[in-house]
């Protein structure tokens, strides 16, 4: 037996077998080129296909969620044309290897990130590293680890690496993927993000774990205390059923809460669906449909803007598979931190406050008649609505849904069966539209509350800089309040209001949103029986009397305490008594 002690990154435990990813060191050493101008070239190839295989990962994960937000900033290095500048000039103008210029710019420029004194900048010297590292293994041509299917059916893997990036986790069979342990990394790295993002154990500063383990050997892998057990004696394998069993006891209570609807105590019905970033995900059986449909990854996926045909082929198969169940389609939401580079879209001085969503929509209208036919025509597959994102204006909305109109009589010209009934909803996800939203209920079929971006828009902090981390919290008065003038205004106006951002599967928070009236809440499928534990176990009725004085608080920090307090309550987590 064999113990490991490194740090724990992501929490759980799990016995599983040793996949080692003993990709080497990457290296370059200088050498002259004849052709400097083809040498440059293999540089805007690799980053070309780097930034395909980001956008394909990127597409799978919730807009905000830790994993997103990671390849999002892999990808903003990605496409730094002044970062890569002096290596297409080094390339040209001394004629070394361009996979050379690139490793020595990528290590000086990662060595003055490590030097300073702001630990989020700090930070960015592995990201710079890695992003750099991929790309000189794509222009070397390097073949990585085989990390496909197990050979044998079920087997679950704990890998084992020096380190791991986006693109690694690409290669991954995840219905394998059991535990995450690397050398290097500290808490904040892209592997814990990942693993945290996928639900999995991860450790990481193991110090010589790959010398250590062996392909296919037996490994505890504890992600709360940082330990690892490498071909376990008896005594480690009883100690470790007993923290599993204790494990599973917890999670009985989430799993039999699974398979019934979700109601509060008082009989206040919540609807629990899943946000889906791919039409080829699994939507689970116990769910109530598909709450947001992100259409972002037919787009960053292709090279070409998708047709029709194409959208319709996606969006009638997610139809399809909810069998009669809701499925909310979220039109496109490119700009900002999504770009596609064949439609050519200006750089920005600061994309999140420019022509992004429904703005880049309305600016390039057939682009969105072409993906508003799209729907229309799946809207005869199955129960599907339209929901327009970043709405901040009347106006918009207004345009947005006389487009939806001019699309069904194209349509109807055309003789192409389509539904003509279908619900409009509007995504409330900028202050403005919490400002507007008694106007926008008499214009729209729903809400459905992003409080990624809400968060992000009304506390001015941007979500990816740590620096301004405690100013991005969901219980922060100003964005709680917010939140219940946009489910009053719905009750007034009798719509349906929803929630599909992050802080819908927060279980310290499903009280606060029963008690606020919300009808919905669209959380990642790994979170529907833990959401729906959470709200059975709620008296929305009488919580309702006490958000007066919870939502008076001075500031977020009050709000969670007296959130936990109200957890422990009603114990919405099993073990929170």
């Amino acid at each position: 037996m064999k113990v490991i002690e490194g740090r724990g990154a992501a929490p759980g435990c799990v016995r599983a077998v040793v996949r080692r990813c003993a990709d080497g060191a990457v290296s370059a050493v200088p050498r002259t080129v004849d052709d400097r101008q083809a040498e440059a070239e293999k540089l805007r190839r690799a980053r070309a296909d780097y930034a395909a295989a980001l956008s394909r990962l990127r597409v799978k994960e919730a807009d905000g969620s830790p994993a997103a937000d990671i390849l999002d900033a892999y990808r903003e290095i990605l496409d730094d044309d002044v970062f890569f500048e002096p290596v297409v000039r080094r390339t040209l103008s001394d004629g070394l290897n361009v996979d050379f210029s690139l490793l020595r710019e990528a290590r000086e420029t990662a060595g003055l990130f490590a030097q300073m004194d702001d630990p989020y900048l700090a930070a960015r010297a592995g990201d710079i590293t890695n992003v750099c590292d991929a790309l000189i293994l794509r222009i070397q041509g390097a073949v990585p680890s085989d990390l496909s299917a197990p050979a044998v059916p079920g087997e679950k893997w704990v890998v084992f690496a020096r380190d791991l990036t986006p693109d690694a986790a690409l290669r991954m069979d995840r219905s394998a993927l059991a535990g995450f342990v690397t050398e290097q990394g500290g808490l904040t790295s892209h592997t814990v993000i990942l693993a945290r993002s996928l639900g999995i154990p991860a450790v990481v500063g193991a110090p010589d774990a790959l010398e250590a383990a062996v392909d296919g050997e037996t490994v505890l892998l504890y992600g709360d205390t940082g330990r690892v057990i490498l071909d376990p004696d008896e005594a480690a394998l009883a100690a470790f059923r007993r923290d599993r069993d204790g494990a599973e006891q917890l999670q009985a209570a989430c799993d039999a809460a699974m398979i019934r609807e979700a109601a509060t105590l008082d009989g206040q019905r919540i609807h629990v669906c899943v946000n889906l970033g791919d039409s080829g995900a699994d939507l689970p059986e116990h769910c109530d449909g598909v709450g947001l449909l992100r259409t972002e990854f037919i787009y960053l996926g292709a090279d070409h803007p998708p047709t029709e045909e194409e959208q319709y082929r996606h969006y009638a198969a997610v139809a399809a598979q909810a069998g009669g169940r809701e499925v909310i389609i979220r039109t496109l939401d490119i700009g900002g931190d999504k770009q596609a580079e064949y439609l050519a879209l200006p750089r920005e001085a600061n994309p999140f406050l420019g022509c992004r969503a429904i703005r880049l929509c309305l600016d390039r209208r057939e682009l969105f008649l072409t993906q508003l036919r799209a729907v229309l025509r799946a809207g005869l597959s199955g129960n599907v609505k339209v929901m327009f994102p970043m709405i901040a204006s009347l106006k918009e909305l207004r345009e947005a849904k006389a487009l939806l109109a001019q699309a069904g009589a194209q349509l109807r010209a055309a003789g192409t069966p389509f539904r003509g009934d279908m619900p409009v909803g509007v995504m409330i996800e900028t202050p403005a539209a919490v400002q507007i939203s008694d106007a926008l209920a008499w214009e729209a079929d729903f809400f459905s509350i992003g409080t990624n971006d809400l968060i992000q828009y009304t506390m001015a902090a941007d979500r990816m800089n740590e620096r301004v981390q405690y100013l991005y919290d969901v219980c922060s008065p100003a964005v709680l309040r917010s939140i219940r003038t946009v489910a009053r205004n719905a009750a007034i106006a009798g719509i349906p209001v929803g929630m599909c951002g992050e802080a819908a599967a927060d279980p310290l928070l499903a009280p606060l949103w029963c008690a606020m009236g919300l009808n919905e809440l669209s959380v990642v499928p790994a979170q529907v029986a833990r959401t729906k534990y959470a709200v059975g176990r709620v008296d929305a009725g009488a919580l309702r009397a006490r958000l007066p004085g919870l939502l008076d608080l001075d500031g977020a920090e009050e709000i969670r305490t007296a959130l936990a307090e109200i957890q422990r309550e009603y114990q919405t987590m099993p073990g929170s008594e």
